[in-house]
């Protein structure tokens, strides 16, 4: 469980990185200083690459993708909650984000060859419901 759980967390480290790249070109944009659409083409690419590491491939919305300033992933500030082997090849894992909303997230993560892969990830609310919730 540990290497899934270290997977997920330089899956947060890239996303954190990459929320904070579109914030500084999207910026930049607003200034006059680059072209819109080549900063969104390069976004994607970004994207589409880290989606490309750490996820399972249906899991993926290919076609769009959303940052946020603050960035939403922040692993300095989510600690695990649990970590629950579903089977020998899945892990459940639960986090709590210590900032902003303090949202709960369940991570499943399965073993794809020798590779541990995001296959869905759910926000779970205060009231214990869950809804799943694309990259």
């Amino acid at each position: 469980m540990l290497q899934a759980e270290l997977t997920l967390f330089s899956f947060m480290r890239d996303m954190n990185a990459w929320e904070a790249r579109c914030v500084r070109r999207l910026n930049d944009c607003a200034e006059g200083h680059a072209d819109f659409e080549v900063c969104k083409q390069e976004g994607q690419r970004e994207y589409a690459a880290i989606c490309d590491k750490y996820c399972v491939h249906d899991f993926v919305v290919q076609d769009g993708y959303s940052f946020s300033d603050p960035p939403d992933y922040d692993p300095d500030n989510e600690v695990v909650v649990s970590a629950t082997a579903q089977s020998p090849g899945a892990v459940l894992i639960t986090t709590q984000q210590e900032f902003g909303y303090r949202k709960r997230h369940k991570y499943l993560l399965i073993l794809e060859g020798e590779c541990w892969k995001i296959k869905r990830k759910q926000i779970e609310i205060e009231t214990g419901e869950h809804f799943d919730d694309p990259l």
